[in-house]
């Protein structure tokens, strides 16, 4: 069985980022596989449910995994995370916030996600 996934995707505003960078950042609809990995990490910003380090590091670990330049290509590298989680978290908020709309992580599927998860979340 072959199925045709073409994910929709969404545009991130980030003004904080602007000066210097006129590229667009988009998240998109998450394979299955991406989307269990989403919910650790979304279980750790909405929730706190991980270590000191895991907590801290949640939001600039989803704008590293999940967002994309307009060919969907990563719009950052992975030797970027430590700055991203060291700098402003508007922008990071943005992209957790429009991923999770636009995958329907909402406030019920949260609920359940909080109810079900292990109380340890390595999202590797």
């Amino acid at each position: 069985m072959q199925f045709n996934f073409t994910p929709k995707k969404q545009e991130v505003k980030v003004p904080e980022w602007k000066p210097g960078n006129d590229e667009k950042l988009y998240v998109t609809e998450l394979t299955g596989a991406e989307y269990v990995t989403f919910e650790r990490y979304a279980r750790l910003v909405m929730f706190g449910k991980g270590t000191d380090e895991e907590c801290r590091e949640a939001y600039a670990q989803i704008a590293v995994r999940y967002a994309k330049k307009a060919d969907g290509t990563p719009f950052f590298l992975l030797s970027q995370l430590e700055i991203l989680a060291n700098g402003n978290s508007k922008p990071l908020r943005r992209i957790f916030e429009k991923l999770a709309e636009i995958n329907n992580l909402d406030d019920e599927t949260a609920k359940e996600l909080e109810k079900n998860l292990p109380s340890t979340a390595n999202a590797e």
